[in-house]
């Protein structure tokens, strides 16, 4: 039995992870349990429902309560030095500023691209200040056994696992396997988690003896033959993703913006978290919409579309939503994904073309600009937004990806891969998907795996990997029926009651995979 669990939630992940715990108690799974909660907005109305969550919990720390006090505090430099010491320099202190949007992108940044900055430099180092020494109190007073967060997009995720792993406290992190609606507890941040690597190392070892891969080939054989999409992702449109709800009355819509506008100016406005509900109409109502017809009409000629491409030899290069933790935690150092288009595209062989193709959160989103900025850079194209990777991927000589779930998508169509971060295809063979360590010598592995030839090898390693994945996950609708998430693909609906006893088994078969093959020794986290 776990004693002691610590739950890192975000927005309503925090109503999740309260049903989750309330399992684990009821069936004598853990004794206390502790919470770290961001949205004041979002807990406040929360809290009116739930609100025997006081009592059930052994300590709540709030974001926004640390953010205050980090205003009124001094910096104490030295400090935040011994706790570097203490917590390591790789992935680095500053790695936790870096991964929380609020902090390290501009404050429009949900709606639209914004790098301009909310802090000064000295207000940045006096806010990790005071959410290391009371994490460091937390943990010190609670003694955790367990810490389980949900992916790692706030400062409170990152520094939870910088501290877990100092203290070599089981980790657990809650992400989709991006395989239909598969999700899993990994004991680590980043893929492969080694939990999945282990069990497909000892496949590959045992040369796959003694296993049924039916489901995985039914798997793959429906891949290849049809579109598969997985749970929370959104369709390729050349539309904004995020819309109004225009489904209420316009005098309802009305009354429910100066409300929580009123609200918003009056209680929450001093919360990092919370958007102004202004500025949030004004780009999703408006400015998005509108930006994206602009650049669909400059494009429009200038889009590589499906018929072109059977003609073109080219490289492949799905973009990324911004912000996002594939490229703040996963893909660092490549947050700059333009620079990274040219390094690629100075780095292919004189006759390929690379085809960059936008992520259908970003439509909108990004100004037009930053297109002219890509199609600036010699022998770089843009894909039509609303065409299927899937097109892409099968007519494509190569991908090159920084943790994009395109990765999955180029073995499972025997496309070889080249990635610049943590891609759960980086424990396949090189000759699959091989992680670019060096940039200087990106020519030579570029002009390599354009030229590998798929063998019978292949199937067995993709087989190998899909296997210890579906092992280790469970099949679960987290965005859409647990968070709530909205315009998002969806399969097998259950009830949220159902979807919540699914999350319990899963945490405890993570739970039992991990002490069984004693992952944490090592207290990998990163």
């Amino acid at each position: 039995m776990t004693n002691n669990i610590l739950f890192s939630t975000q927005d309503s992940s925090v109503h999740v992870f309260y049903e989750l715990a309330k399992i684990l108690k009821k069936e004598n799974k853990v004794d206390n349990v502790s919470f770290t909660l961001t949205n004041n907005q979002y807990y406040d109305e929360w809290i009116k429902k739930n609100n025997e969550f006081i009592e059930f919990s052994h300590s709540i720390l709030k974001e926004w309560e640390l953010h205050n006090i980090s205003m009124k505090e001094d910096l104490n430099i030295n400090l935040l030095k011994e706790y570097e010491l203490r917590l390591g320099v790789n992935p680095g202190l500053f790695g936790a500023i870096v991964s929380d949007r609020r902090l390290f992108m501009g404050y429009k940044s949900t709606f639209t691209q914004d790098y301009v900055r909310r802090f000064n430099d000295e207000d940045l180092l006096k806010i990790i200040q005071t959410f290391l020494i009371k994490i460091d109190n937390l943990f010190k007073q609670f003694k955790p056994d367990v810490v389980v967060s949900f992916q790692c997009v706030t400062l409170t995720d990152y520094l939870l696992a910088l501290f877990a792993r100092e203290k070599k406290i089981k980790y657990l992190n809650l992400r989709p396997a991006k395989i239909n609606n598969r999700v899993m507890f990994a004991s680590t941040v980043n893929d492969p988690p080694p939990e999945i690597s282990k069990m497909y190392n000892d496949i590959i070892d045992n040369k796959g003896n003694d296993l049924n891969f039916n489901e995985i080939n039914s798997y793959i054989t429906s891949y290849r033959k049809d579109n598969k999409l997985y749970e929370g992702v959104v369709k390729p449109s050349l539309n904004p993703t995020n819309k109004l709800n225009y489904e209420t009355s316009k005098l309802r819509k009305i009354k429910n913006l100066l409300n929580r506008t009123f609200e918003y100016y009056y209680k929450y406005f001093k919360d990092n978290q919370i958007s102004n509900p202004i500025i949030r109409l004004f780009y999703i109502g408006i400015i998005n919409s509108l930006r994206s017809k602009k650049v669909n009409r400059f494009l429009k000629d200038k889009y590589i579309d499906k018929n072109q491409l059977k003609s073109l030899k080219y490289i492949f290069f799905p973009m990324h939503t911004e912000p996002e933790v594939s490229l703040l935690v996963h893909g660092k150092p490549f947050v700059n994904q333009i620079e990274l288009i040219r390094m690629i595209a100075i780095s292919m062989p004189i006759d390929t073309i690379l085809i960059v193709k936008e992520h259908p959160w970003m439509i909108g989103k990004r100004s037009l600009n930053a297109y002219k900025k890509i199609l600036n850079i010699p022998r770089v194209k843009i894909a039509r937004p609303d065409m299927l990777s899937k097109d892409l991927i099968l007519n494509s000589c190569l991908l090159t990806v920084i943790t994009s779930s395109v990765s999955l998508e180029g073995v499972l169509l025997q496309k070889p891969c080249i990635t610049f971060g943590d891609c759960m295809t980086n424990m396949l063979p090189d000759y699959m998907c091989q992680r670019s360590k060096d940039l200087r010598s990106l020519p030579s592995t570029i002009s390599n795996m354009m030229n590998i030839k798929v063998d019978i090898k292949w199937d067995f390693h993709l087989r190998s990997m899909l296997y210890s994945i579906f092992v280790f996950s469970s099949r679960i609708n987290l965005y859409t029926t647990l968070l709530g998430r909205k315009d998002r693909y969806s399969e097998n609906k259950k009830t949220f009651h159902d979807e919540i006893f699914a999350l319990y088994n899963c945490i405890n078969k993570s739970l039992l995979t991990i002490e069984k093959q004693d992952i944490n020794k090592s207290s990998l986290i990163w």
